[in-house]
């Protein structure tokens, strides 16, 4: 992402003019490469669950800040949006899997079923070798 050009330069404010005011503007300028995943402190939890079930990445890096984990990891697991990144970065389970994306879920499911086909087919052949 990067700053709309109407917006004027940072370097032409002056903290003077309007208490608070630069400190937002510098705020913007400075988080305009975040992904919404990086504003972690301030997402409700349904949308940072929305985010994570989205396309959004958990590991993408910013300099000078790291990675929306990385946020959830220096918030800690009290904080819940926090807690649920934290969550989602874990392996692929039944408990996580509704924190994963819609194509990682059709995935693990894909793999869960062909494990299970492999499961049946390894008992269907030891049953078929018990019987000879």
């Amino acid at each position: 992402a990067t700053i709309p050009s109407y917006w004027p330069p940072l370097a032409d404010l002056s903290r003077d003019e309007e208490p608070g005011a630069y400190d937002v503007f510098e705020f913007v300028h400075r988080s305009a490469d975040w992904s919404p995943l990086h504003f972690l402190k301030w997402l409700p939890t349904w949308r940072t669950l929305e985010l994570l079930r989205g396309d959004a990445d958990i590991h993408e890096r910013v300099t000078g800040v790291g990675t929306p984990l990385e946020v959830a990891q220096q918030l800690s697991a009290k904080h819940a949006s926090a807690a649920l990144v934290i969550q989602a970065a874990s392996p692929w389970s039944p408990q996580t899997h509704h924190l994963w994306s819609k194509v990682a879920r059709k995935h693990a499911v894909g793999v869960l079923l062909i494990g299970h086909l492999f499961a049946e087919s390894a008992f269907a052949l030891r049953d078929v070798q018990a019987i000879k």
